[in-house]
């Protein structure tokens, strides 16, 4: 009788709780989230890591890693542009639209 109570009550908080899948607007928030800090890190190591390795090994050389910051920089670079080009296009629509209107 005691079993058949705990199963009642587990089937009970298992219907109570809702899990809700993202919305997909939602999930591409979360993955330009992700890209950018993916990107953040990527960028501070690519230039931390070579002065970091020049200070303690005080070999020139080490200072060659700094290329490493090339393909983040890339990716910031289309990043901002896909961001502001899309901001500019959407303003520029909504002033068609109300000109449009008037």
């Amino acid at each position: 009788m005691t079993d058949k109570k705990i199963q009642n009550s587990t089937d009970q908080q298992l219907d109570s709780i809702s899990y809700r899948k993202p919305t997909e607007e939602e999930a591409f928030w979360d993955m330009r989230w992700f890209f950018l800090k993916t990107l953040t890190t990527w960028t501070a190591g690519s230039v931390l890591i070579p002065l970091i390795l020049f200070w303690l090994t005080k070999n020139p050389l080490s200072l060659s890693l700094l290329t490493t910051i090339a393909p983040p920089v890339y990716l910031w670079h289309k990043l901002a542009k896909f961001l502001f080009t899309n901001a500019e296009l959407e303003r520029a629509k909504i002033h068609a639209k109300s000109q449009k209107f008037k």
